[in-house]
């Protein structure tokens, strides 16, 4: 269950891709920029890219009925983290927990999950950097992939729970809590994932 927050008025209504300006609406992370009182940008420095990166999948992601929901979680995304360094392990060790939850035996996400799991025991090894959160938007889309058959509902319902999961996992990893990342998931559901590869991705993040 996810606990839910007290909405808060007078701002742009959440809809998918990148706007020009409040008027035109907001995704959730620049949402979050004028909430934070920066520039209007879906990329606001108040907010960690690796987190951001999730934000904006997921606004993009749920259904327009569950989107509103996601404009609770705003005022959660302003210095979530505080930092950038070594989050991107964290938050790909919670989309690799959401997907497995629904398909535990997929290879690419299991293999994404190891190598999460293997840099934040070991800081040293992440000295090969990858580009401007390539792990965090694979890892997304995998579970994505895990995701899609399940109804409408129920996936809306895990991806706001993962969004949750990465405010909370990325704030303890930077307040001394350490890197406790739920490794189960949401509760389980017996749909399996589609056949077929994982998309590339660098090539679909707006």
């Amino acid at each position: 269950m996810v606990l839910e927050r007290s909405a808060v008025t007078g701002l742009p209504g959440l809809g998918v891709g990148k706007h020009r300006g409040p008027e035109q609406g907001a995704c959730l992370m620049e949402y979050v920029s004028v909430l934070a009182g920066q520039r209007f940008t879906d990329r606001p420095a108040c907010t960690p890219g690796a987190v951001a990166v999730v934000a904006r999948r997921v606004n993009d992601a749920v259904s327009d009925r569950a989107r509103p929901r996601l404009a609770l979680w705003a005022p959660e995304l302003i210095g979530a983290g505080r930092r950038d360094s070594g989050l991107d392990d964290v938050v790909v060790s919670c989309c690799t927990a959401t997907g497995l939850a629904v398909t535990p035996h997929e290879r690419h996400l299991s293999a994404l999950q190891r190598r999460a799991r293997r840099r934040l025991r070991h800081p040293w090894s992440r000295w090969l950097r990858v580009p401007a959160h390539a792990a965090v938007h694979e890892a997304f889309i995998a579970t994505m992939a895990a995701l899609g058959p399940l109804p409408a509902d129920e996936r809306d319902e895990r991806l706001i729970a993962l969004l949750a999961e990465v405010v909370r996992a990325t704030r303890d990893a930077t307040t001394g809590h350490g890197n406790d990342v739920r490794t189960d998931g949401p509760p389980r559901a017996t749909s399996a994932a589609a056949p077929g590869a994982v998309e590339d991705a660098r090539g679909t993040e707006r």
